[in-house]
């Protein structure tokens, strides 16, 4: 476990698409199917818009958006 910030209850973060892709095959390899994979990247859009229609999931005011994301 790479990550920084350690615990049961904290995301794994500072891997890579590629360690992913091989814990993914590692585990589909033990459970014996080929269940899990990554979303793509239009299914991970509608997940993150959550059914909404506007710029952006918290609506079109890009002047939000630092009440809904951390950018640089």
């Amino acid at each position: 476990n790479p990550s920084r910030y350690k615990g049961r209850s904290n995301p794994v973060e500072q891997v890579s698409w590629d360690d992913i892709q091989v814990f993914i095959q590692r585990l589909n390899q033990k459970e014996g199917h080929n269940r899990y994979r990554l979303p793509t990247e239009a299914e991970w859009e509608c997940a993150a818009r959550a059914g909404t229609e506007s710029t952006y999931s918290f609506g079109d005011d890009a002047r939000d958006l630092g009440s809904y994301a951390w950018y640089d």
